[in-house]
């Protein structure tokens, strides 16, 4: 009986969970070594981890001779549920109306900007200016993430720009 193999994954904390296979023949799944009916999870090549808080988790697979019926001993995979990176630095800005729009900035790592929280992707990097058709007095709120080494991506930070009015002229008294 040959186990081909089993494959450990991960996902980002708070993303769909990775498939976890493992080739061979009449593959059983298990929460811990004991290989004990209770702890038997699922049957077939892949399997979909439930766990959801940020950690190391161990599964423990087997396969079944397809003649003998018997069970392999088990080979342990390991899934990994991680952490998201902070929320990226930020830095607000505020011009008078009529002023060219500044750049918004946000510190970290691959910066994404987006037009809000689950919103539109409207740029990269550090530094963001919003278009010139943003000109009304008001206060714009544009939302940036980071994405880390294992491509999790953080939570969302505002951003704001305000645009304050011009007051209107003097008046004189005669």
């Amino acid at each position: 009986m040959l186990f081909r193999s089993a494959i450990s994954g991960s996902a980002c904390f708070n993303a769909p969970a990775t498939v976890l296979s493992a080739t061979g023949y009449g593959i059983k799944w298990y929460s811990n070594a004991t290989l004990l009916p209770a702890a038997k999870l699922h049957d077939g090549n892949n399997f979909i981890p439930t766990v959801i808080l940020v950690g190391n988790y161990s599964y423990f697979v087997t396969q079944t001779g397809p003649a003998s019926q018997c069970e392999s001993p088990a080979t342990q995979v390991t899934y990994t549920v991680l952490a998201l990176p902070a929320a990226p630095g930020n830095t607000d800005k505020a011009i008078c109306q009529g002023n060219p729009n500044p750049a918004l900035q946000a510190s970290g790592s691959s910066i994404r900007w987006y037009d809000n929280p689950a919103g539109s992707l409207l740029g990269s990097g550090g530094l963001y200016t919003p278009p010139a058709s943003v000109s009304a007095a008001g206060t714009y709120t544009y939302y940036a993430t980071q994405t880390d080494a294992n491509n999790c991506q953080s939570l969302t930070t505002p951003v704001k720009l305000v645009i304050n009015a011009i007051p209107l002229k003097p008046v004189m008294d005669k």
